[in-house]
């Protein structure tokens, strides 16, 4: 049954946050090898007549070395303000969080 294979649809599993953020390295991954086949197959289509399917995708550091030093800059650059960000983004969803506790702390001693 479907529910078997995927939690989501399962009536009886309540998934956390937890849950979620255990999966997120697993998406984030099978994404990468998706646009790298995908690379490598119009990279290999523009120089061969037929395209091989690759048994397993090319590892990183194979397609790091195509890289520029402009671009490794510029990619070291945008993970780092991407960091700050989600930090920044992290700190006010907690601050949220709590202000909504202790409303909701409030409320319940008014009641």
């Amino acid at each position: 049954s479907a529910s078997a294979i995927v939690p989501c649809l399962s009536p009886t599993a309540s998934l956390g946050f937890e849950d979620f953020t255990n999966l997120t390295p697993l998406v984030k991954e099978e994404l990468r090898f998706a646009i790298q086949n995908k690379c490598l197959s119009h990279r290999m289509s523009s120089t061969l007549d037929t395209v091989t399917v690759l048994e397993r995708p090319v590892e990183m550091s194979v397609l790091k070395a195509e890289f520029s030093p402009q671009e490794d800059e510029r990619k070291k650059r945008r993970r780092e303000r991407n960091k700050i960000a989600a930090a920044k983004c992290r700190n006010k969803k907690k601050e949220k969080t709590e202000c909504l506790q202790k409303e909701s702390e409030k409320l319940e001693t008014i009641n």
